[in-house]
């Protein structure tokens, strides 16, 4: 089971680890999902390096975030996963710890709109005017239609909604 506090991340398991968590951080990630605003307003995946592993009691280790504070959670959308290689030095009482990722839901952590995604402005044009019909007499000399076309919106910037 994962859980994140707002501080640390949480991994508790179902038996108890023997042995050390030395050298175990880097092979750790965290998977978080962020809107990525190009067409369709994708999701992509993110995977966040984790520099400290401690272990809390037998069977509760706590991950800590590059970020230090679980920051770049905030603009995570649903659930993130921490992934396990396999090949770190965790032992429990049956052998190696296998592979593995366990997802969560960040806990004490408010989401917040990745301020460095590019902002995106919807134009849409549209004309009007009167047509008058215009009748000639001499229909040999070159004619000339003239045409004006100006635009018009409002700019709000997010701080304002």
């Amino acid at each position: 089971m994962a859980k994140a506090d707002g501080v640390k991340i949480r991994l508790t398991f179902d038996r108890a680890l023997i042995g050390g968590v030395a050298g175990a951080a880097s092979h750790f990630k965290i998977q978080i999902s962020r809107p990525r605003y190009s067409p369709g307003g994708t999701l992509s995946a993110v995977l966040l390096d984790v520099i400290g592993v401690e272990q809390e009691d037998e069977t509760t280790l706590a991950l800590t975030l590059a970020s230090g504070n679980l920051t770049s959670l905030q603009t995570a959308v649903g659930s993130a996963a921490v992934i396990y290689d396999g090949a770190g030095p965790l032992e429990g009482e049956g052998g190696p710890v296998e592979p593995f990722t366990a997802s969560f839901t960040p806990e004490g952590v408010s989401f917040k709109p990745d301020v460095d995604d590019p902002e995106h402005i919807s134009l849409a044009v549209s004309a009007a005017g009167t047509l008058t019909r215009i009748y000639y007499r001499n229909t040999q000399e070159n004619e000339l239609v003239s045409l004006a076309v100006s635009a018009a919106g409002v700019l709000t910037h997010v701080g304002d909604l």
